[in-house]
């Protein structure tokens, strides 16, 4: 082989080999961006899909009314906590707490939450001014009881409610 093809065949290898482990320096960076990237995205996605997952009145109201008493005890047992969502229906207030109910109309309204003054900052005030009728809350509270007629939810207590 003439000296100067065997300088040129070094050469081309050289470069090979220094573009080969470049192009893998390039694709490892882009590989662990995209890693970074993904893990991100997927804790804000699995934020929005717990917020996503918040089980509202109206639906708590079919479940129950699907599974009847015995199903719904053991779904949803005395003491248990619940985070629901729904529209507040006829707010009344006592001097300690508001009791508030939920539910599809003014004439059937099972959900009965109580939200004292101290779990929720401490005023009258500041609670009316969140639950008042009309606004729907997120709240947080434990089951306190369920009652059925035919088959049907006629009434549950949630207590210790938190406005979320």
């Amino acid at each position: 082989m003439h000296p100067k093809k065997r300088k040129i065949t070094r050469n081309l290898k050289h470069t090979y080999i220094t573009m080969k482990v470049h192009f893998t320096k390039v694709a490892l960076l882009f590989l662990g961006l995209g890693l970074f990237l993904s893990a991100c995205g997927n804790d804000a996605s699995s934020e929005e899909e717990a917020e996503e997952a918040v089980m509202t009145t109206d639906e708590f109201i079919a479940d129950a009314n699907k599974l009847g008493y015995d199903e719904f005890m053991k779904k949803y047992p005395n003491d248990s906590e619940i985070t629901l969502e729904g529209e507040v229906r006829a707010p009344a207030t006592w001097d300690d707490k508001i009791d508030a109910k939920f539910g599809s109309s003014l004439n059937d309204l099972p959900v009965s939450a109580t939200f004292t003054f101290a779990d929720n900052c401490g005023s009258k005030e500041s609670t009316k001014e969140k639950v008042k009728g009309g606004s729907v809350i997120r709240f947080t509270g434990k089951i306190d009881g369920a009652f059925f007629m035919d088959g049907k939810l006629s009434r549950v207590g949630i207590l210790g409610c938190k406005v979320q």
